[in-house]
């Protein structure tokens, strides 16, 4: 049996700030949405850094907030694969 592990990937893109939101975030609309690009490179670059720890390990859930499906939506978005 494999062992199973759950990711969150945390984007800090919002259109605005939750009053109940204590995570980092950055607002969209006030110019965090130039930064997407680089960030999304870099959590790339993040999970294949630790491709390697999770040999062994079913990735059975991969978490983050609603925004995600946003982020997706952007023209680049063709890096990621859901398998």
């Amino acid at each position: 049996m494999e062992k199973k592990v759950g990711i969150y990937v945390h984007i800090p893109f919002c259109k605005s700030k939750c009053a109940y939101c204590n995570f980092y975030s950055l607002s969209a609309f006030k110019g965090g949405d130039k930064l997407i690009p680089d960030y999304q490179t870099a959590v790339i670059k993040h999970i294949e850094e630790y491709e390697a720890q999770l040999d062994g390990y079913l990735i059975d859930t991969v978490y983050s907030a609603e925004v995600l499906r946003v982020i997706m939506a952007r023209p680049n978005s063709s890096t990621y694969s859901m398998h």
